[in-house]
């Protein structure tokens, strides 16, 4: 069985990364908006945030999140979707695919931060000179771009950072700064606290990173006090880790 991709052409990429990815941050939902409708995407009645793509017109195809008023992601097809039986046909075009947009990335950002794969799953990740992230991602059924926020992007190298400095492990805090109390986990109890009332209950952050890890993304269930309460965690360098 043969197949080939609808393909978003070059130049209709690039003026997808001038619109969403150098313009000035944050956006606004209503920024969001006036963006989706200045490419033609149509959106669902009921969720104005869920629209069709070019490469994908008669379908809900793209998306973008917000928390605050303010995007978080957005992400936008750049192929169709194959056709199960087409998989093992469509796997080398669809590396194809990639790697020419990855190029396209390289030339306006420089080499990708981070490349992965997992299960025949690809993705490369570009951070532009303000810190919005670009992500390529591709498997056999279809190539994918991913553009998150300049926040966005901070969460996730803090917490990269804070699980590598051992204050995370095993997505559950072993160490707690500053706002409150300093917890260490032995058989499965806190056992340490500062005398202070102000932090959330540690079950409720260790909640929040789980919530985070099971969404696939970085930092999409961070809200309210919670969110803050992470940030001033991650910003911090008074921490020893707690050996359990």
């Amino acid at each position: 069985m043969s197949f080939e991709f609808t393909v978003l052409s070059d130049d209709r990429f690039i003026e997808i990364l001038e619109a969403w990815v150098d313009s000035p941050w944050p956006k606004t939902a209503e920024d969001g908006y006036a963006l989706r409708d200045r490419f033609g995407w149509v959106p669902a009645e009921d969720k104005p945030s869920l629209f069709t793509s070019d490469v994908r017109p008669d379908e809900l195809s793209s998306s973008f999140s917000v928390s605050g008023g303010n995007i978080r992601s957005m992400r936008v097809p750049i192929t169709d979707i194959a056709p199960e039986e087409a998989w093992g046909y469509s796997l080398e075009p669809a590396k194809v695919i990639y790697r020419h947009f990855c190029d396209i990335l390289t030339s306006r950002y420089g080499k990708p931060k981070r490349c992965g794969s997992k299960r025949e799953c690809y993705r490369s990740t570009f951070v532009t000179p303000q810190g919005v992230g670009v992500k390529v991602d591709r498997n056999d059924a279809l190539v994918s771009c991913i553009v998150e926020s300049p926040e966005e992007m901070f969460i996730a190298s803090e917490y990269a950072r804070l699980v590598a400095k051992g204050y995370i492990v095993g997505g559950r805090v072993v160490a707690a700064p500053g706002c409150g109390w300093l917890w260490g986990w032995r058989g499965g109890m806190a056992v340490r606290r500062l005398d202070t009332e102000f932090c959330p209950p540690t079950s409720r952050i260790t909640a929040t990173i789980k919530r985070v890890q099971l969404s696939g993304r970085s930092s999409v269930a961070l809200t309210g006090a919670y969110a803050w309460f992470l940030l001033e965690f991650l910003r911090s360098d008074l921490l020893s880790p707690i050996s359990t």
